[in-house]
């Protein structure tokens, strides 16, 4: 299994970065590798809700059946990816409000299946990069909107 955290400052308040993490229809614009995503579940996103990803990571194209496992408005959004291909996942973004904006932190797991397992030590590092870059593409995108009047 390999463990993934990082974090970063959003200079935005966690209501907005909440709205824009949790609107899946967003996904391929900061999520490397997601290429599509089709919602399930309509409506707005509640524990039990589902959509699809279609993903490409190295040669493959996966299917990935993503589905909600919580959500605290504001403070907390959860969800856990199983594939067609060689990793499963569980995700959990956290969001703190810090002087000027939010803290946003995830915390993945993933599981890698088969013959992938002797892969762990190299697909770990890079696995983390690029969690770390997808969060900062993220928070780039969320204070480059324009404020949401309150």
């Amino acid at each position: 299994m390999i463990q993934v955290e990082c974090s970063t400052q959003v200079a935005r308040p966690r209501e907005e970065v909440f709205e824009y993490l949790t609107d899946v229809d967003k996904l391929p614009s900061w999520q490397s590798g997601v290429t599509a995503v089709t919602r399930v579940t309509q409506g707005s996103v509640r524990v039990g809700t589902q959509f699809r990803q279609q993903a490409t990571v190295g040669p493959w194209r996966l299917d990935v059946l993503c589905t909600v496992t919580d959500v605290k408005t504001n403070e907390r959004y959860a969800f856990q990816a199983r594939s067609t291909g060689p990793v499963d996942c569980d995700v959990a973004f956290d969001l703190q409000p810090v002087s000027g904006g939010t803290r946003l932190t995830v915390n993945g797991r993933a599981q890698l299946k088969g013959v992938f397992r002797l892969l762990r030590p190299m697909l770990a590092r890079g696995l983390r990069k690029q969690t770390q870059q997808e969060l900062e593409t993220l928070r780039l995108i969320v204070e480059a909107r324009q404020p949401v009047a309150v």
